[in-house]
């Protein structure tokens, strides 16, 4: 069965009706919500309310505790006594050592990848680096952030170490905010796409240094645009912001 959308208006998030298929409704509710606070709906330090999660997205209070649990343990969603759930709120002290070590990660796994990729898996980063091209054709912050997952998870697969790719899919869920706005700032989606056209080029030649070099000019120069585009970050850490 389609999902169902219906158009929020005067403010009023959309309702999202996950379709009941093979894969568990946890995931698919997780997907929803990471892209909704990708996106700005859920704001830092908002209150995740289950009845109101329930009643979007279709789905049994039993499901929602278990994805927010989730979430909470992606440190996207942290739990405050007498408040419950409510979206994580990162001080810039926080947001600046994830990039960090964002940088570092994703430049050793480009590194690793044109070093050990098989044929198939160069084949693979090429064609997704061009599926992410259609995506940031579109004005849906979701379908940005979901072809550069795939992306993300050709290079993290074709590096060959596990310890690299949980480690980065670690970091791009706890900065998953900072990520959506920095392709929402004027001409970042093209600036992204000539990035990682550069960092897919060197990679799938085998140019191991280039690549990682190119891989982390991509992160630093996402965390400058995220930061400019972000003025809500709590200049120390913080639970509620």
């Amino acid at each position: 069965m389609a999902a169902v959308s219906q158009v929020a208006t005067r403010g009023t998030p959309a309702t999202v009706m996950i379709p009941r298929v093979a894969a568990p409704l946890r995931q698919e509710l997780l997907g929803h919500i990471r892209a909704a606070i990708s996106a700005g709906e859920y704001k830092p330090g908002e209150r995740l309310v289950e009845r109101v999660l329930c009643e979007r997205y279709g789905v049994s209070r039993t499901v929602v505790r278990e994805a927010l649990r989730h979430l909470e343990a992606e440190g996207l969603v942290t739990i405050v006594p007498n408040r419950g759930p409510v979206v994580t709120v990162l001080s810039r002290q926080d947001v600046e050592g994830l990039f960090e070590v964002r940088a570092a990660m994703e430049a050793l796994a480009a590194e690793r990848f044109a070093e050990r990729a098989t044929p198939a898996e160069r084949a693979e980063l090429a064609a997704s680096c061009d599926a992410v091209e259609a995506a940031y054709s579109t004005e849906e912050p979701e379908s940005w952030i979901n072809a550069k997952d795939a992306y993300y998870d050709v290079l993290l697969k074709g590096a060959h170490n596990d310890l690299i790719r949980s480690t980065i899919v670690g970091i791009h869920s706890r900065i998953q905010v900072m990520r959506g706005r920095s392709l929402s700032a004027p001409g970042r989606r093209e600036a992204s796409l000539a990035e990682i056209r550069e960092i897919t080029r060197l990679a799938v030649a085998g140019k191991a240094a280039e690549a990682a070099k190119a891989a982390r000019r991509h992160v630093e120069d996402a965390e400058r645009v995220a930061f400019a585009q972000s003025a809500e970050l709590a200049p120390s850490n913080t639970s509620e912001g």
